[in-house]
């Protein structure tokens, strides 16, 4: 499982190599939102290839994930650290860390309550109350591979699915609010200026 996403933190440490030319060429906020436009196909792609024989669908599916992540952070915490006198760049630092943690767990808590959603609409009708509460009670309740098991199953792929389409599309919506909001700059934010 660890090696399938190192594709993911590869792309994401590459993206450094293309920053500052994303930078120089289309500006901040232009470069931003193209980041997350990638994000988001990538995300696409990860629910497009869910069925999927071979796990190397899966694998390629994420690196435009991991590149548009690794390039949109790298923009998006410049921004924030550069923007703040030399003093103040370690509180400016653990803002924008402390920013991102929390819009990881809200994303976690928000996603993950939409898949329990899906799935319970998604379980057919007049299944056993054990498949209706999660995929994991019904493992515990039915062997993989009966009727009843695959049924969860296939309601958790929908739901899986299903939200991965749904997080592209915030994904989206946030790459026209970066395009539409953040400065164009194509040079690094300077402090001074940012004070002014």
């Amino acid at each position: 499982a660890g090696l399938a996403q190192l594709p993911v933190a590869i792309a994401s440490m590459l993206a450094v190599a293309v920053v500052g030319f994303l930078l120089g060429r289309l500006g901040r906020g232009r470069a931003i939102a193209l980041a997350l436009a990638i994000a988001s196909l990538g995300l696409m792609s990860v629910a497009m290839v869910e069925g999927a024989e071979h796990l190397v669908w899966v694998v390629l599916a994420t690196v435009p994930l991991g590149l548009g992540l690794g390039i949109s952070e790298t923009l998006s915490i410049d921004a924030v650290v550069s923007s703040v006198p030399e003093d103040k760049a370690g509180a400016a630092s653990s803002i924008s860390a402390t920013a991102y943690e929390l819009g990881a767990a809200l994303g976690i808590a928000v996603l993950g309550s939409v898949v329990m959603v899906i799935y319970r609409v998604a379980v057919p009708d007049g299944m056993p109350d054990a498949v209706h509460e999660s995929l994991a009670t019904a493992a515990e309740a039915y062997a993989p591979g009966s009727e009843i098991f695959e049924a969860a199953r296939e309601a958790f792929v929908v739901a899986m699915q299903s939200t991965t389409f749904v997080a592209a599309a915030i994904m989206m919506i946030g790459a026209v609010v970066a395009l539409k909001l953040i400065p164009n700059s194509k040079t690094p934010v300077d402090a001074e200026s940012a004070e002014a």
